[in-house]
């Protein structure tokens, strides 16, 4: 058992676009009482984009699975906070974010860099230059501030990498 007990970040103030929403001491139970997440405190700017990155059994896809309204499976606890105010209904959020999981396609054989490089020949318009995707993947590196890994191998369950 593993259970995520750690602020992520602090309350933002004064941002430039606000607070779109955040957690404010949220925990999150099983129905056999079993807790997996404890304390979390998050604040997610406007328009922002977050990497979630721990080690496996972290807590990461269960604290997802409540910041996007999917963790009808268990008791979440806390405040969940939009503009900065109080909302009683997690279910909305469903409709206003969403996360990539972790077994998406990523190719754990591959580099970060790579794998971006993939995902952006996928979603970039049929045609666009060699130079420009590069240029989005390292603008894509940079935002999610993965420059500095960008070299390293994702990984597989049977050889480690990054995602381990």
């Amino acid at each position: 058992e593993r259970i995520l007990d750690a602020e992520i970040s602090t309350p933002a103030t004064g941002a430039v676009g606000g607070v779109m929403f955040g957690l404010q001491d949220t925990g999150f139970s099983l129905p056999d009482g079993t807790q997996l997440l404890k304390d979390i405190n998050l604040s997610i700017l406007a328009g922002s984009r977050v990497a979630v990155m721990g080690p496996s059994g972290s807590g990461k896809s269960t604290l997802l699975a409540v910041l996007s309204g999917q963790a009808s499976y268990g008791r979440v606890s806390g405040q969940l906070l939009v503009g900065g105010e109080p909302a009683s209904d997690l279910g909305f959020l469903s409709q206003v974010m969403g996360f990539v999981p972790q077994d998406d396609v990523l190719h754990g054989e591959l580099t970060v860099e790579d794998n971006i490089r993939f995902q952006a020949s996928l979603r970039l318009p049929a045609g666009t230059r060699s130079t420009d995707i590069q240029r989005a993947v390292q603008q894509v590196a940079k935002d999610l501030n993965l420059s500095a890994i960008v070299k390293a191998r994702v990984g597989t369950p049977e050889q480690r990498g990054i995602s381990d």
